[in-house]
């Protein structure tokens, strides 16, 4: 009966065969510089009332599709609630939008005030999401920040038996690093670290939300895609070794976020990573970001989602057959008539 709670709540949040195919529309700040590029207008400027149209949109039109919904409680949660179907999980983020940054550029993560565990339980929750920004070589006072929050979401999702999904984004000390090629190498050393890290049993983390360890535009075997970049740091065989190595550092199930991707390259990505042993996606832009550009039209913005949007999902679902069930991993080692079909 140890962590039942738990086990039920993560058959929520991933499909009849134990796959998470989650999407995300938690975005916030992202969310209003979308809008703000559409409205010809600062995202400062972007009412909240844009924010929660485009989230009911999307939830109305797409999270039957999804074995689960990440969205935020303040507004989206709140606005687009009754369009979540009942055999979907809701999977609610604990973190403010952006981040707070010291020492001019080390970024904390911000809680989200008068949100915690046992609210979001109480909110009808299966689980809930923390984004944590990281960089190893970062201060001892920041990473001693970001850890002890990790630290504190996981104790307190035990206590109350619910699902803690964490996502961890690393981030370079230098802004410059990101625009080079090379930076894709160093990106795949830190996303393995973060496993290896995060994983450990004291952060009681249940599932690992983590990025693609490498980029896919700087492989010599997709320079003929639509998403090639042209330089080649990497062969194909090399990037499968990272996420070999990904899964061997995560001692829990994890799965992949899509970074606002074109669809084309997350495919590819879902299926790497999961026949390197990954759990399945928690994506979102990948998916619906065109979607601003028929803004503030809600039937063309219900037309992009229904036609070009649901098939991008179609083809991203498609790709995630392969993925580990979580109950398989071996965290877990259940077999798979022992859980009952959602």
């Amino acid at each position: 009966m140890e962590h039942l709670g738990k086990k039920r709540r993560l058959n929520m949040l991933s499909d009849s065969s134990g796959r998470f195919s989650m999407l995300a529309i938690d975005q916030r700040q992202s969310l209003r510089k979308m809008i703000a590029e559409q409205t010809k207008e600062t995202p400062e400027k972007v009412a909240v009332a844009s924010l929660k149209l485009v989230k009911r949109v999307v939830t109305s039109r797409l999270a039957y599709k999804a074995s689960a919904l990440l969205i935020d409680p303040r507004i989206g949660y709140a606005s687009a609630w009754q369009f979540i179907p009942a055999g979907t999980g809701v999977l609610l983020s604990m973190e403010q939008t952006g981040y707070a940054t010291v020492n001019q550029r080390e970024r904390l993560t911000r809680l989200l005030p008068e949100w915690d565990v046992q609210k979001a339980l109480a909110a009808g929750a299966d689980g809930v999401k923390l984004l944590i920004w990281y960089n190893k070589d970062a201060s001892d006072a920041t990473l001693e920040h970001q850890t002890s929050i990790v630290r504190a979401m996981g104790e307190a999702c035990e206590r109350h038996s619910i699902p803690f999904i964490l996502e961890v984004v690393c981030y370079p000390l230098d802004d410059a690093l990101v625009t080079r090629p090379e930076f894709a190498h160093q990106k795949a050393m830190w996303v393995i670290d973060a496993a290896r890290t995060f994983s450990r049993p004291e952060y009681r983390v249940d599932v690992l939300k983590l990025e693609f360890p490498g980029n896919l535009k700087y492989v010599k075997e997709y320079q003929s895609a639509s998403f090639a970049g042209g330089d080649i740091i990497h062969d194909l065989s090399e990037i499968q070794d990272f996420c070999h190595q990904v899964n061997m550092a995560s001692t829990i199930p994890w799965v992949i976020l899509s970074a606002g991707v074109e669809p084309e390259e997350f495919i590819e990505n879902i299926r790497i990573c999961n026949n390197a042993g990954a759990s399945g996606f928690l994506c979102g832009r990948a998916i619906w970001k065109d979607i601003t550009r028929y803004f503030p039209d809600t039937q063309a913005m219900e037309s992009y989602l229904s036609q070009t949007a649901s098939a991008f999902f179609d083809a991203i679902l498609s790709a995630n057959h392969e993925a580990l069930p979580w109950y398989q991993h071996e965290k877990y080692r259940l077999q798979s008539d022992s859980f009952t079909i959602k």
